[in-house]
């Protein structure tokens, strides 16, 4: 399996997909300065719009490089498709942790760029990588998902997809708890003091601290359940 991962990292450095988990980040530091929205706004901007576009693409991307050749260069190849499938889940799941440690050391980049009031909000360093963890961990039923959509279609459907329902769950946030896409944008408030939609946190809306484990738990379910059903997909493919 490890020789399986080194080969999907090498196929990555041909390709775009090990920059743009790099390249999006910085593009999103440069607004937040330029906008002045500081380190509360890099979160939300990162939450509700960067996260689910940059693995929606990444998911796709890992699964679109072997689709453009009719599936050839692994199919033909003795080692069980379903390893090969996994292979690829653990890849972006790599990647994924690299671009989450990466914001997190952005977000506390900007806690000393000198600015007026939009940066007197300093959030705590410890405090930022634990979200990013939750972040992390919250995201990570899309993978399987995302992959199944890009292997189906294209890049552009899933990036869609994942942003509609994104967008689903920060309309829903209140009225609505224990679904994927709704859990982090509420459990989000505990560490930002900041609603979704970019306003201050009044407190008229209870959430609990508890609503980080079940929906950490409802994030790593659904994640299998989809691996599971993704790598039966891809084990009754068949090289055109």
């Amino acid at each position: 399996m490890l020789d399986l991962i080194k080969m999907e990292i090498l196929k990555g450095k041909r390709t775009s997909i090990n920059k743009i988990i790099f390249i999006i980040p910085v593009v999103l530091l440069f607004i937040a300065v330029l906008l002045g929205q500081g380190q509360h706004g890099y979160y939300n901007w990162y939450y509700t719009l960067i996260s689910p576009m940059l693995l929606a693409l990444v998911s796709s991307m890992a699964v679109n490089r072997e689709k453009k050749l009719n599936y050839k260069a692994i199919l033909l190849n003795p080692i069980k498709k379903q390893k090969l499938w996994t292979a690829k889940i653990i890849y972006i799941m790599i990647l994924y942790l690299i671009t989450c440690i990466f914001v997190a050391l952005l977000i506390s980049l900007l806690k000393y760029i000198p600015g007026p009031l939009y940066f007197k909000s300093k959030l705590d360093i410890s405090n930022i990588f634990l979200s990013m963890l939750v972040i992390y961990i919250l995201n990570l039923f899309q993978i399987p998902i995302m992959m199944i959509l890009g292997d189906k279609f294209n890049y552009f459907i899933p990036v869609v997809v994942n942003i509609f329902f994104t967008i689903f769950g920060i309309v829903k946030y209140k009225n609505l708890v224990y679904l994927p896409y709704i859990g982090l944008p509420r459990v989000m408030i505990l560490f930002t003091d900041m609603l979704p939609n970019g306003l201050p946190y009044d407190g008229l809306i209870l959430i609990d601290k508890g609503e980080i484990l079940y929906s950490a738990l409802i994030s790593i379910g659904l994640f299998f359940v989809f691996t599971i059903l993704g790598s039966f997909i891809y084990s009754r493919k068949e090289v055109k």
